[in-house]
């Protein structure tokens, strides 16, 4: 009911709840834009935050922290687009799934880093039972295209400089992750060591040399040479780099198919995995050994 005072008055008087939520609805929908644009505002800020968490040491905490202050920011706009719109109704992606997906992108990835690049996919040369069956052995490992060489760079430079890196390419595949290796012995890549380099036939002409950053490389070639081919590679530093070549009699696209190769892929991966496993645990232990040794502990056990 309406006062002779309403025009001056703050309150706002209605004649019904359905009008009251009409009301509400008009509300949101004009603070929806600005509302909007504080919840990305927050959500670039804790993508930064994660984004620093993931260049030093990374540890639980910090991807859990990052992990909630995402979920509350993509939260916080989906309320408002909901509120706004009355219902989620959209013929595309969302603007949460958009800036989940953007915030995904920032956040730590703590594991390690086990990529498989393949080569040229042609139906009709491909080969059946190579680089995938053997990514399929490990839990954390991704298996992609050589084309997306920008894409395993970025996701590796989120890992801990503690999470171990392996890259295995076959053909344009294994020129692919000499690129890696070289684009992470750099100042843009923190001259990131690489632990396990393997290349399977590499086809391309100047990754013959594999950088100092890399610990070891295997590298399987063919017995005869072919014009787009790389032949045997060589260490930059071989008081750093073990490069041991291999020659095999397989064709190209079989040279990933065989047993063997898969065998010793397979083999030098779990070592490395299993010595990434017992330093994380030495690290743990000499943790809470600094714990039991501070002085406030010793006054409680005391």
């Amino acid at each position: 009911m309406q006062t002779n005072n309403q025009s001056t008055s703050k309150l706002i008087h209605y004649k019904s709840k359905a009008d009251y939520d009409k009301g509400v609805k008009n509300v949101v929908k004009e603070k929806a834009p600005e509302l909007k644009k504080a919840a990305k505002e927050v959500a670039k800020k804790v993508g930064d935050i994660a984004e620093t968490a993931a260049k030093a040491s990374i540890s639980e905490d910090a991807v859990a922290l990052a992990s909630a202050g995402k979920k509350l920011a993509v939260d916080a706009v989906a309320t408002i687009a909901k509120s706004a719109a009355g219902a989620p109704v959209s013929n595309g992606p969302s603007e949460a799934q958009e800036l989940k997906d953007a915030l995904d992108e920032k956040l730590p990835i703590n594991k390690p880093a086990i990529y498989f690049l393949e080569g040229l996919h042609l139906s009709t040369l491909n080969s059946k039972g190579g680089l995938e069956d053997i990514a399929k052995s490990f839990s954390d490992s991704e298996f992609v295209s050589w084309q997306d060489e920008d894409q395993v760079f970025e996701e590796i430079m989120r890992r801990g400089d503690n999470e171990p890196i392996v890259l295995v390419g076959h053909s344009l595949g294994g020129d692919a992750v000499v690129n890696l290796a070289n684009r992470l012995n750099s100042i843009e890549g923190g001259f990131r060591k690489v632990d396990l380099l393997v290349t399977l036939d590499s086809i391309g002409f100047d990754n013959d040399i594999i950088p100092n950053n890399v610990d070891k490389n295997l590298n399987y070639i063919l017995d005869r040479s072919f014009i787009f081919n790389d032949g045997p590679n060589v260490a930059r530093d071989h008081q750093k780099t073990d490069v041991v070549n291999i020659l095999r009699s397989e064709g190209h696209t079989e040279i990933d198919e065989a047993s063997d190769v898969h065998r010793e892929i397979y083999q030098e991966i779990t070592s490395i995995l299993d010595q990434n496993f017992m330093n994380k645990r030495k690290r743990e232990l000499i943790s809470l050994f600094q714990v039991f040794r501070s002085p406030d502990v010793t006054k409680v056990t005391t």
